[in-house]
C-alpha cells in the first residue's frame, strides 16, 4: 500500500464499496465536509477507485468496476 496511504499506516484492512460512479460520489462527500485521502485513479482492466476516511481515520474505499 506504500503511496496510496501514509507511510506510518499501521498493517490494517481497506474495505471497498462498489457504487455507480466513484467521481459523482467523491464530489459529494467533499461536499459534505468528508475526507479524501486518494482522489479517484484509475485501475487498469479493473475500473476507478477513490479512498477516504471517516472521522476517527478509519479508511473507506469506493470503487465503480470497468464495464
Amino acid at each position: 500500500m506504500r503511496g496510496i496511504v501514509p507511510d506510518g499506516d499501521p498493517p490494517h484492512w481497506l474495505s471497498y464499496l462498489e457504487v455507480d460512479d466513484v467521481d459523482r460520489r467523491v464530489a459529494e462527500i467533499e461536499r459534505n465536509s468528508g475526507r479524501i485521502v486518494r482522489q479517484p485513479f484509475d485501475v487498469p482492466d479493473f475500473g476507478r477507485i477513490a479512498i477516504g476516511a471517516d472521522a476517527t481515520g478509519a479508511f473507506m474505499a469506493w470503487v465503480t468496476r470497468k464495464r
